[in-house]
């Protein structure tokens, strides 16, 4: 059975670096070509586990790594840096490094500025031109990622990501240009469209600094073992005959097969070579396991289902009850990101998990999971993190799911803050009605050459915000609120959902199945209903909350900052609406 490929943050000063690993053994680390992330190696790692603890690391401003900041330019040298960072966090030091295109550049970089620490270097698809290209190139090659509210975006995006695999460069569409290679499938395709969604705004940073980055200069100083090498499909392998003569001492090249189990098999041998001529570490001693970052950041839970992606603060106070949020669904941890923050630097203690099946939280085994099974990986969560206790607060979407986690154990939650709640509006006999509702909110949705696939999502989340259920068109449906969202925000959203293609609708389903009537009536805790009159979604629960001192109403914040004052609030939750 292959390796399971496990993921994981380090710490380096203010930034966290996001990786990907598998395997046991001596480490080897991969870094991969722009705008992609270690998502690209997830097929091989399991592979290479086999001999190595191979370790995949997502370049700074790539994936889920912070961006490096600076008044300039970045460059070569500064990625570079960057990696010695992360190596040293991580227990790496002598660890052979394996980059592709960018990324060749980039360990060339690092062996050069950091013979100490790096091990042997190996660089497939160095690009070697006699002079970089120009800034007016650069800059078209670079179109900026921007969001439209629109949508017109993604388009744009998903074109040009089918041109990048057609055409070198992109941009120009002649015959001398064309690539002679196959036009990857959608799966693949959306894959790719992932990793320069996840770069957005930094899309261009790594990948212009190779651009301006002269590699031969560096060459003539790197020490110790290194290989250089490239696959005759590559459109950089041209570059292999543009080497200097004579190589320098301890470099040499390699051609590689273009199958991909031959390539993937003589790069095991590569690092094999590697590891023995330069013995260094074993596993990561470094990694971060389930423990936050210093002021609080994103992290992985093991869970009995895989992992659970999880933003979390921890309070130096022990006498505040700690806080769990449960963003919208369908929408993503990404828009309830402000309200963390906001309430970490209070200094409270809170949890913002990615449900199972959103981001880059691992989905629940079941076909058809139930909110149960929801509500037993957030219970797991909190025994975890050794919370005994806590309050949750709950976006519309996923109240339904804080009802189930109240009642089942009711021990561990001690009040609920829920912004509206859905359901109210179907009577738990209406079975018809409620299968429909769940079938609707949550169509499949799988990737599709012209990119369809996208814009399908994108107004599911649009519509979201301005109907209630999203699908309705009708006067009737609209929620009489004025959309809050950006188009960065819907974006973010939006890349969460895409992650999880497949999986995306099982929480939303789980929770609409639930007699939302029936769970509120059952919940022994304080109940805090945060609605707003004017919203049409939440006409239900003013109509039909049962009766019982434990449900209060509230008017629903409409800004952060006043909702995580309402949150925080030791009693003033509790006055009547």
């Amino acid at each position: 059975m292959p390796a399971a490929v496990h993921r994981g943050y380090v710490t380096t000063g203010a930034r966290t670096v996001h990786l990907r690993y598998a395997g046991a053994g001596p480490a080897v680390i991969l870094l991969h070509d722009s705008p992609r992330s270690s998502r690209l190696y997830e097929a091989l790692l399991p592979q290479l586990a086999e001999r190595f603890t191979a370790v995949a690391l997502d370049t700074p401003g790539y994936g889920n790594s912070s961006p490096l900041c600076s008044d300039t330019a970045l460059t070569i040298a500064d990625f570079a840096d960057a990696l010695a960072e992360a190596v040293r966090a991580l227990g790496l030091t002598g660890a052979p490094v394996y980059g592709f295109h960018t990324s060749s550049k980039i360990a060339l970089e690092y062996a050069r500025r950091h013979p100490g620490l790096a091990g042997p270097v190996i660089m497939e698809g160095l690009s070697l031109p006699p002079e970089p290209p120009s800034e007016a190139f650069i800059n078209r090659y670079m179109a900026p990622f921007v969001p439209a509210l629109d949508g017109s975006h993604l388009a744009a995006v998903w074109t040009r990501i089918r041109d990048m695999h057609r055409f070198f460069p992109w941009f120009d569409r002649r015959a001398e240009t064309r690539m002679a290679v196959d036009l990857p499938s959608p799966a693949l395709l959306h894959d790719y469209s992932l990793d320069l969604f996840s770069a957005g705004a930094h899309y261009a940073d790594a990948y212009a600094a190779a651009m301006r980055y002269q590699a031969a200069p560096a060459l003539a100083a790197v020490q110790g073992p290194a290989v250089i090498c490239c696959r005759p499909s590559d459109v950089l392998y041209p570059y292999l005959e543009a080497l200097p003569e004579p190589l320098p001492a301890g470099l040499r090249v390699e051609r590689l097969p273009d199958a991909r189990e031959a390539w993937a098999a003589r790069l095991a041998e590569l690092f094999d070579e590697a590891t023995r001529a330069r013995p260094g570490p074993r596993g990561l001693p470094g990694l971060q396991e389930s423990t936050p970052p210093p002021g609080g950041g994103p992290m992985y839970c093991a869970l009995p289902h895989g992992q659970l992606h999880v933003h979390m603060h921890r309070s130096a106070r022990q006498t505040e009850r700690p806080l769990l949020l449960l963003h919208e669904l369908p929408g993503a941890a990404s828009e309830l990101l402000p309200l963390f923050r906001t309430l970490a630097a209070r200094g409270k203690t809170v949890l913002l998990p990615e449900l199972p099946g959103t981001g880059d939280s691992d989905p629940l085994p079941e076909a058809s999971p139930t909110a149960g099974a929801f509500a037993e990986q957030l219970t797991a969560l909190l025994k975890m993190q050794a919370i005994d206790d806590c309050e949750v607060y709950a976006a519309f979407g996923s109240a339904p799911l804080a009802l189930r986690l109240s009642v089942d154990p009711p021990a561990s939650v001690r009040a609920l803050h829920l912004a509206g709640l859905p359901g109210l509006d179907v009577p738990p006999h209406d079975t018809p009605r409620r299968q429909a509702r769940v079938h609707d909110s949550a169509p499949a949705i799988a990737p599709r050459s012209d990119g369809t696939h996208l814009l399908t999502l994108w107004h599911l989340l649009r519509d979201r915000e301005i109907a209630w259920p999203w699908y309705d068109g009708s006067a009737e449906a609209r929620r009489g609120i004025t959309p809050q969202r950006s188009a960065q925000g819907l974006q973010d959203a939006l890349l969460a959902l895409l992650k999880q293609l497949p999986h995306w609708g099982a929480p939303v389903r789980a929770a609409l199945d639930e007699d939302a009537f029936t769970l509120l009536t059952a919940v022994g805790c304080p109940v805090h209903l945060l609605t707003r009159e004017e919203d049409r979604r939440d006409a239900p629960a003013l109509a039909r909350t049962p009766p019982g001192p434990h449900v209060r109403h509230h008017e629903r914040p409409e800004t952060t900052q006043a909702l995580a004052e309402l949150l925080a609030a030791p009693d003033g939750r509790s006055t009547e609406g």
